[in-house]
């Protein structure tokens, strides 16, 4: 699970919404 420090950030932001964290990432990766 500690792959990466934004991982680690997303999962706390998001304890419930793990995929939900991944996914936004995933996005503003893209539009960025």
């Amino acid at each position: 699970m500690d792959a990466n420090d934004g991982n680690q950030k997303c999962t706390a932001i998001w304890k419930r919404n793990n995929m939900n964290c991944i996914i936004k990432l995933h996005i503003i990766g893209k539009v960025l």
